[in-house]
């Protein structure tokens, strides 16, 4: 298991094959052996404005705790509900970006009062099978969510 503040060593090997993609991520664990990580388990870095550090981004939810930010179904096919609830009231973005970190929609971008529930749908239907990034910002400080869409 990777721990936080610690230094590894991380390989990843990117092949094309007749025009199509792969990559490979593993890592040297402490005893010398190699181990995959699986897809399911790595978010795309898309640069440090999109996706804040990556000690602050998961860890440092923004008066939202993990159970009032949520996307469900997930994976979904077509459509995910996305929603939030903050504790105090403050100014939200919720925001979902492709992994070339560019944003695909804004669903929120305002003011949200303490305690209301907000949801909000993002439509897939239109967009490739793939990893998304949604993005909330309440009051300065950002969480993210992966979401895969996999028709």
């Amino acid at each position: 298991m990777l721990e936080a503040g610690k230094r590894y060593y991380i390989e990843a090997v990117m092949r094309e094959f007749r025009s199509k993609d792969h990559m490979t991520v593993a890592w040297t664990r402490p005893d010398g052996t190699m181990e995959t990580i699986p897809g399911s388990s790595l978010i795309p870095y898309t640069g440090a404005d999109m996706l804040a550090t990556t000690q602050g981004a998961e860890l440092a939810a923004p008066k939202a705790s993990e159970a009032a930010f949520t996307a469900s179904p997930n994976p979904f096919t077509d459509r995910v509900t996305i929603g939030f609830t903050v504790e105090n009231a403050g100014e939200v973005q919720l925001e979902v970006f492709n992994v070339h970190g560019q944003r695909v929609q804004a669903l929120h971008s305002g003011r949200a009062e303490a305690g209301q529930a907000y949801q909000y749908e993002f439509d897939g239907s239109k967009h490739s099978n793939g990893v998304y990034i949604c993005r909330i910002t309440v009051d300065g400080k950002t969480t993210i969510k992966r979401l895969v869409l996999n028709r």
